[in-house]
């Protein structure tokens, strides 16, 4: 009974392929941060991991290597008949969410496959599990419904609309057979741009700085903390770190370079990054006291799923009452 297990990366699936309860005959990493960069509908996988390249290209990612794995991501899924069982093993932070919602609509729509398929939600992190302790969440395996796969395809047009209006609706109700989708797309909505024109993750790095913190390798630390459930990688938070620092009206200074040219060139380089001492801007204090928009003097060219946000024509979402801004 040939299996395929399917998980949010390469950590997870190396756990599990050492886990003594846990078989399988291959391991899928899915390996995409799908909470950064344009989201594609269509039927075309190409039509989705093209735009996905520039994205990854901007992050100083090899464009090849990149191509090479959605490719034979792509090639495993289209031979799905290869295994009589395919497991989907995800956690319930907002990272492996949309993972999961991009996984069954690619299983269902694009390839076909809705049987032999069954689901393991985590509630807690696969890759802080040992190879003794990560078989337990095999106990909440079930099979994927018809109605979970018609849900996903929803799910992920939504995702892929030019605007967020159907994700702010979605949030505002649980989602059948997803019981942690709606807690991931409100935590999403909270990466719109706020009112001061920042998003939630900027706005923490803005205040643990305020609050003394000024090394960059402990504000990506605490503020995954600080997260009920923790969704970003190093290179994304430093991304967001990069955003509010490296642009015409900056609210951070210290940093010795973009994240994207120290941390992919070498020891030296990544070390510097990482242990520099930050500091907030005069008008960095402006905005973390909600007396200035970040957008007022910068602009903004930025993906948040299938919405585009560019200067002119910006989405913002008030989370303290609830509110989606359109442009």
């Amino acid at each position: 009974m040939p299996t395929l297990i399917i998980t949010n990366g390469d950590s997870a699936a190396d756990l599990l392929q050492v886990a003594p309860d846990v078989t399988a005959d291959t391991y899928l990493p899915w390996r995409d941060m799908l909470h950064s960069g344009p989201l594609t509908y269509s039927d075309d996988a190409a039509a989705f991991y093209v735009p996905r390249l520039d994205f990854f290209e901007a992050f100083g990612v090899e464009r090849d290597g990149v191509r090479a794995d959605f490719e034979a991501r792509e090639r495993l899924l289209a031979d799905n008949r290869a295994f009589e069982r395919i497991e989907i093993w995800l956690e319930h932070d907002l990272y492996d969410q949309l993972q999961l919602v991009q996984i069954l609509d690619s299983l269902s729509r694009l390839h076909g496959r809705t049987d032999g398929i069954f689901l393991v939600q985590s509630d807690d992190y696969l890759g802080k599990q040992t190879p003794e302790t990560v078989g337990r969440f095999a106990d909440l395996q079930v099979p994927v419904a018809d109605t979970t796969f018609r849900a996903a395809t929803a799910l992920w047009r939504i995702l892929c609309q030019c605007d967020p209006t159907g994700i702010y609706e979605t949030a505002k109700t649980p989602v059948d057979g997803f019981p942690h989708m709606q807690a991931a797309f409100g935590r999403f909505l909270e990466e719109l741009p706020g009112l001061d024109g920042i998003t939630r993750t900027q706005r923490t790095v803005l205040k643990l700085i305020a609050e003394g913190e000024s090394v960059p390798k402990h504000l990506f630390g605490i503020a995954q903390a600080r997260e009920d459930a923790a969704f970003f990688g190093d290179l994304g938070f430093f991304a967001e770190l990069d955003a509010v620092s490296f642009c015409p009206a900056s609210l951070v200074e210290g940093l010795p370079e973009p994240s994207r040219d120290a941390i992919n060139v070498g020891s030296a380089q990544r070390n510097a990054y990482l242990n520099a001492r930050v500091g907030l801007t005069d008008f960095g204090r402006a905005v973390y006291a909600d007396s200035a928009d970040f957008l007022s003097r910068n602009p903004i060219d930025r993906w948040w799923a299938g919405t585009h946000l560019k200067s002119g024509s910006v989405w913002r979402y008030d989370k303290e009452s609830d509110r989606l801004l359109a442009p």
